[in-house]
């Protein structure tokens, strides 16, 4: 955990933090990589995949936010740049349906790309854009608000 506070139950992860929640794995940095899990978010809470997380603290997170219904969501790619702070760095993105499902970031390149849907095989592009503010390869993990969880990880 790198800020606030998650305990694993029955193998799901949950952020208990009232604030900002975040955590990475132990592993390989890496700069092209994909970033998925299985995420439940009720109203107005958050849940972002972070890749290329950086030893100063900088990072790109894919994230998606429910709205005050938690029946759809808004889907953000950011760029944290320490000492700087937070960039939405897509283009707003239209309201979508659900708040349950997959969630998947993918980073190539310059490209940065959310998915969202209710399982693997039925994906959608939900945000998507163009950066080279962070390069370098990174550790790979998990942002989120109070409460949600997040199960079956991967990275690759």
């Amino acid at each position: 955990e790198r800020q606030g506070n998650f305990s694993v139950l029955g193998g799901t992860l949950r952020a208990n933090d009232a604030g900002i929640n975040l955590a990475t794995l132990n592993g390989p940095a890496v700069a092209d990589t994909t970033v998925q899990a299985n995420v439940s978010i009720a109203a107005n809470q958050a849940v972002g995949l972070v890749g290329r997380y950086q030893a100063n603290g900088s990072f790109y997170f894919g994230a998606i936010v429910a709205d005050n219904t938690g029946t759809n969501c808004t889907a953000y790619i950011f760029a944290y740049i320490a000492g700087l702070g937070y960039f939405q760095i897509n283009t707003a993105a239209p309201s979508i349906a659900g708040t349950n499902g997959v969630l998947r970031f993918q980073l190539v390149g310059s490209s940065l790309r959310l998915y969202f849907g209710a399982d693997t095989a039925h994906l959608t592009l939900i945000a998507s854009t163009q950066d080279t503010t962070i390069a370098a390869a990174g550790v790979v993990g998990v942002r989120t608000t109070k409460n949600v969880v997040i199960d079956n990880f991967t990275a690759g």
